[in-house]
């Protein structure tokens, strides 16, 4: 239960671990609505360690910790744009995502700022859909839809 997690800043030493919830997330929940090749070039992502230092020391990114153990994360680049949100499979439908969605909206707030917005995967929309998000539109050219979110 989300009740039992606690959410907290990540840290670039837990690179490793955040990728580890990375891949499998997107090869499990992902794989009834993207095709085998699709999973595999977004999981190739995992790769590029200069973008998730970045996204480490830059951006605004929360760990989900259950057990002293990390099962969740998200982040939020310029004060509005939901990036990265991974929960490990076998945490998911726990309300964890949706926390991490809420604690990113109070952070946007708090910056100043008015909306969020999000390219979203088919996995992760009926999610979004649920937190208040609107369907800006489809981007049917990769494996995301550009989702909003009005604060005010």
């Amino acid at each position: 239960m989300v009740n039992s997690c606690t959410f907290r800043k990540g840290r670039v030493e837990e690179l490793e671990m955040l990728q580890a919830i990375f891949v499998p997330s997107i090869q499990t929940t992902c794989k009834k609505d993207y095709t085998a090749d699709q999973i595999a070039v977004w999981i190739d992502s995992v790769k590029n360690k200069d973008r998730w230092v970045q996204k480490l020391t830059c951006d605004y990114l929360l760990v989900a910790e259950m057990h002293k153990g990390i099962v969740g994360f998200a982040s939020l680049q310029s004060n509005n744009y939901l990036d990265f949100l991974y929960v490990h499979p076998d945490f998911q439908s726990r309300g964890i995502g949706r926390k991490l969605i809420q604690l990113m909206e109070m952070e946007a707030i708090r910056l100043g700022s008015g909306h969020i917005s999000s390219d979203v995967s088919v996995t992760a929309l009926s999610t979004f859909l649920k937190c208040g998000y609107l369907v800006i539109k489809p981007n049917f050219c990769s494996r995301s839809k550009n989702c909003q979110r009005s604060m005010k």
